[in-house]
């Protein structure tokens, strides 16, 4: 099993901890992993527009099919490639995965997050097993 496969895996796991090295690596792979799966998106879609042109020979805008391409791909899978690393976080610190619905209140919901994403682990053995280090 190569590198990028195991930490696919460890991504959808629930169980143990995950110290705050590894939670905010995966996050800013992640965001890196988006942002340039959007821009390739809008490109292709922008790109391939250029083709479209009507009877009177204008070109034809159709960007904004690649928004109704690339913003689902962000607002659905960046939260559910995050669910397990992120309840693996708050493992660490002896919480409950469930603490990640926060997210779900407006305006405060993800600063809360944030927060809760920062702190501290519980040095030594916790509910949800041994540190991260161990």
């Amino acid at each position: 099993m190569n590198f990028f496969t195991k930490q696919l895996k460890r991504a959808f796991d629930f169980e143990g901890r995950a110290s705050r090295q590894e939670f905010w690596l995966y996050f800013l792979c992640l965001i890196a992993a988006f942002t340039a799966a959007v821009f390739a998106v809008m490109a292709l879609t922008v790109t391939s527009c250029a083709f479209f042109v009507d009877e009177a020979g204008a070109q034809q805008g159709c960007g904004w099919i690649g928004v109704f391409i690339a913003l689902p791909l962000v607002w659905l899978g960046f939260p559910i490639l995050l669910m397990g690393t992120g309840a693996r976080r708050l493992h660490d610190s002896d919480k409950s995965g469930w603490w990640q619905l926060l997210c779900l209140i407006p305006s405060i919901g993800l600063l809360i997050m944030i927060i809760l994403m920062t702190l501290p682990g519980i040095k030594g053995e916790n509910r949800f097993g041994l540190p991260p280090n161990a």
